[in-house]
């Protein structure tokens, strides 16, 4: 459901609510990877609350989006300091050397045991249960919820930590008890591992950080390998990513302009060290890749993890699948192989940079048949009662509650209005349609056309056959559609639907990312509450199936494949590349092909829908 207005008709921000005497609030809240550093007594956190001291509803979500941003910095700089390569090779040197002292004192009590013929005596005994008991106490304040005992225990390794990087000792900070807490985590493995090597066993490999799992691959020193032909091959793949490949601007060799899988790439780049180890670019091999192939068809789906694993390594949950604890449904074949090309793609980045000398990943992948349901269209009785519905018809308006769904004499006429019509009559993406801008609108022309194209809203397309020309259906003209185009025109808008906002986020596995304009605020909310109010929303239905609906009553009126394709932006299938250009270079071979696409989108006319209740 869309958020309630406030008193004023004034959209109220994102978290910002209204306290029972009317007092704004912002409810930020936090997310579960970083709550541990906003703790209380009762345990973590889950909300940041922080009165706006205002009824006001403008100054409350000014001073809401500064805090905002404030605690998504902060929460940025937790994930960062937790998943920093340094901080991971800082606790693997303390948890080795806590190991290598401990092994010491093993020694030397050996060595004066003997020294003083000691043979095993009620004193001794009493001596090692007395440190058995120690560690067993040591461990407990370690693992504690308390910050107090884990800053008693660790904090010495922390102070090191900050002292080391010249940063200040704030140890009332988040960061300063994120950090505490890891290096807590990791001592205690550390004090498992010593219990394991009192009892004559080989100590445990850490687990208490997430980029720990394949520690013993980190012990050995590293090796520059002979595929590696300059330093950056012998970058550890997720420094290799982080240092090279996600802030690379080399027009030529770099990730394509306007990438949106930066934070996907970043999420298989974690999935693989945990995996496969933290590493060398230079050293992941085809066979290593079949390897990871081979693990990651063992993980559940994600979606299906319960809360308290969501945040739990892939190694880890390896482990609970194959002792038989976690029993969930496989991730499918699409994903496994998503993983396997995001590595690849940066494989291949850096054989182009020169990295490393070759990166044969061809072929890893999942052989398997696609079953998946490519969507349905709407049925005529769906298409029917949308446009019946008060969004376009009439409505009571938005100072009324739920005003939108209920019949009046308001006509909504905005973005809201025009965007179902313009998926329905030109058989666009939603994120094509929704991207538009002012300029690419052409109505001084003889054929007023749309040009899909990548433009500064939208900097790419799906391919190259997405760019296109569409000629605006003469439904969408009659309706009113060129005298929408030309206001905002002439409010200087650049965007034709600016109330479709791309919204920045932070994911806890994927990082900073960002929305699709297809996955607008308004996009949701007509798939959430206007669908439903239709009954349209049942068996997938969604804004997605105008497009089908458009394919579908394309099929049966326009007879050439050819045209359908070029219309809907989808391969034009020809041996001359030429030929397959839909926005021709030259006007007057333009304009010949825009006449031709007009006689042709005219025939879809959905001669079963009723656009009678809307007028311009």
């Amino acid at each position: 459901m869309g958020r309630k207005r406030s008193v004023g008709n004034e959209r109220l921000g994102e978290y910002v609510h209204v306290r029972s005497g009317g007092m704004l609030e912002l409810r930020y809240p936090i997310p579960g990877d970083v709550a541990y550093a906003f703790p209380r007594a009762s345990g973590p956190r889950r909300l940041l609350i922080h009165s706006l001291g205002t009824r006001d509803p403008k100054l409350g979500n000014a001073k809401a989006d500064q805090l905002r941003v404030s605690i998504r910095n902060e929460i940025s700089k937790l994930r960062a300091a937790s998943g920093s390569v340094a901080l991971s090779e800082f606790l693997v040197q303390i948890h080795e050397a806590e190991l290598q002292d401990f092994r010491t004192q093993i020694a030397n009590a050996a060595r004066d045991r003997q020294l003083a013929r000691l043979d095993g005596s009620s004193l001794e005994a009493l001596k090692i249960n007395r440190a058995r008991a120690n560690r067993v106490d040591y461990g407990k304040a370690l693992l504690s919820d308390d910050f107090e005992e884990q800053i008693a225990t660790a904090g010495w390794a922390a102070d090191y930590f900050f002292e080391k990087n010249k940063w200040p000792i704030d140890r009332a900070s988040p960061r300063y008890k994120q950090i505490v807490r890891q290096c807590a985590s990791m001592l205690a493995d550390a004090n498992i591992a010593k219990n394991d090597i009192d009892a004559g066993q080989e100590p445990s490999a850490p687990i208490g950080h997430a980029l720990l799992n394949a520690v013993e691959t980190r012990r050995a020193p590293a090796k520059s390998s002979k595929n590696a032909i300059a330093d950056e091959g012998a970058l550890s793949i997720t420094a290799y990513f982080d240092k090279i490949y996600s802030t690379s601007n080399d027009h030529v060799t770099a990730p394509r302009a306007g990438e949106r899988n930066i934070g996907g790439k970043r999420h298989s780049v974690q999935i693989f060290s945990q995996i496969m180890g933290d590493l060398q670019i230079a050293d992941i091999t085809k066979g290593k890749l079949y390897d990871f192939l081979d693990e990651i068809l063992k993980l559940p789906d994600s979606r299906k993890l319960p809360g308290n694993l969501k945040n739990v390594s892939a190694r880890e949950i390896l482990k609970r699948v194959e002792d038989g604890s976690l029993k969930l449904p496989a991730i499918s074949p699409k994903t496994a192989n998503k993983h396997l090309s995001n590595i690849s793609s940066i494989l291949d980045f850096a054989e182009r940079r020169r990295h490393i000398d070759k990166a044969d990943a061809r072929g890893v992948k999942v052989r398997f048949e696609d079953t998946e349901d490519a969507g349905r269209p709407f049925t005529a009785a769906e298409l029917n009662r949308i446009f019946a519905l008060p969004l376009f018809t009439g409505c009571m308006g938005e100072n009324v509650a739920g005003g939108l769904f209920k019949p009046g004499s308001v006509k909504i006429r905005d973005d809201r209005f025009w965007i179902p019509l313009l998926l329905l009559f030109t058989g666009g993406r939603s994120s094509e349609i929704v991207g538009l801008e002012t300029a690419d609108v052409v109505l001084d022309h003889e054929v007023p056309h749309l040009l899909i194209s990548p433009n500064s809203t939208r900097p790419r397309l799906k391919n190259r056959h997405s760019r296109r020309m569409v000629p605006i259906h003469s439904r969408l003209l009659d309706l009113g559609f060129a005298q929408f185009v030309k206001a905002r025109i002439k409010g200087r808008d650049q965007r034709l639907f600016p109330m479709a906002g791309t919204v920045n986020y932070q994911d806890a596995s994927y990082g900073k990312a960002q929305r699709g304009l297809s996955a607008a605020l308004i996009m949701r909310q007509f798939n959430r509450t206007h669908l439903q109010h239709a009954d349209a929303d049942g068996n997938g239905g969604s804004i997605k199936c105008f497009r089908n609906s458009f394919e579908q009553e394309a099929a049966s009126k326009i007879p050439s494949d050819e045209v359908r394709q070029r219309l809907t932006g989808r391969k034009v299938a020809s041996t001359a590349r030429i030929y397959t250009n839909n926005i021709p270079p030259d006007p007057d071979q333009r304009k010949a092909q825009l006449k031709r696409l007009k006689g042709e989108i005219e025939l879809v006319t959905y001669d079963f829908l009723d656009l009678s209740q809307i007028k311009p």
